[in-house]
């Protein structure tokens, strides 16, 4: 399930930064085999390349700001603030640049998130004009989701499988293999 979504999102993120004419690699590291990011794309400002760690928080998580006191922006601003804490100097010391990607499944986008998808964007859309770039827009905002909801809805079948299969249910036809959670 997290991984999934995790994953999900990697390659959305790693998809988008292609279409925007950027080299972008998976979880390259430092000669020190640290992997301070999912996602290493060359050349998105002038401070070289920038890795990106993708967070991905389900909504019915017990650390989630809808089921805790703290809120749902100064969460997203904690989890940003954590990751860069973690990651922000090695990433300094081999010459990269450091974006948190911090999503939630209903939507929700961290600060930094919504940077990073303005800076693509603002590649992609370069050549665009009127309504074509206005969907061109749209499409790699809902294709965020998309990728999201798609995990999310696997976990959810998985889940309604499992559940039928301890409770001695009949078991679906042998094509509909569950997901891992």
């Amino acid at each position: 399930g997290i991984t999934r979504r995790h994953g999900a999102v990697q390659d959305y993120v790693l998809g988008l930064a292609h279409r925007a004419g950027f080299v972008a690699r998976r979880e390259q590291g430092g000669a020190d085999r640290t992997r301070p990011g999912d996602v290493l794309i060359s050349r998105l400002d002038a401070n070289g390349p920038c890795a990106v760690d993708i967070t991905v928080r389900h909504t019915l998580a017990p650390s989630h700001p809808l089921r805790t006191a703290d809120g749902l922006v100064p969460w997203m601003e904690r989890q940003e603030r954590e990751k860069k804490d973690k990651y922000a100097a090695t990433c300094r010391s081999l010459g990269w640049s450091f974006s948190p990607f911090v999503v939630d499944c209903y939507g929700a986008m961290g600060r930094e998130g919504r940077g990073l998808m303005s800076s693509l964007l603002k590649m992609l859309l370069a050549q665009r004009e009127g309504w074509e770039r206005r969907g061109a827009e749209a499409d790699a905002w809902q294709g965020l989701s998309i990728a999201v909801m798609r995990e999310v809805g696997a976990q959810l079948r998985a889940a309604r499988f499992l559940s039928s299969y301890e409770a001695g249910e009949d078991m679906p036809p042998t094509s509909h293999t569950p997901y891992p959670c």
